[in-house]
């Protein structure tokens, strides 16, 4: 199987449960909407690290957890710790929460 990474970006939110068939609909960099910079920005970054294994032969592996929330490193709340907070309140559902220590126990798995 050759996977390589694709020019541009999406955004899906899936609902759980569903059976969901999804064909590429990525758009061009260019074209991407200004109030999506942080999606835009992680694609480019993956897409940094694609040519860069492929250019030094690495074996590279790429995680896209959910929700991630984990302790605060500061006192004051963050865009994340915000949307936690949403859901407990019930204004917001998220079906994928993840710990950000079980991220991260996922990440060294491999080594």
């Amino acid at each position: 199987m050759d996977l390589k990474p694709e020019e541009g970006f999406s955004l899906y939110l899936l609902q759980p449960h569903r059976h969901v068939s999804i064909t590429s609909r990525l758009l061009p960099l260019a074209e991407a909407d200004k109030k999506r910079w942080y999606w835009v920005a992680k694609t480019l970054a993956e897409k940094a690290a694609w040519e860069y294994a492929q250019e030094n032969g690495i074996n590279l592996v790429i995680l896209h957890p959910g929700f991630v929330i984990g302790p605060l490193l500061q006192s004051a709340l963050n865009t994340s710790s915000q949307l936690f907070l949403n859901v407990l309140s019930g204004s917001q559902i998220f079906e994928t929460i993840l710990d950000v220590r079980d991220v991260a126990s996922a990440l060294s798995f491999p080594f």
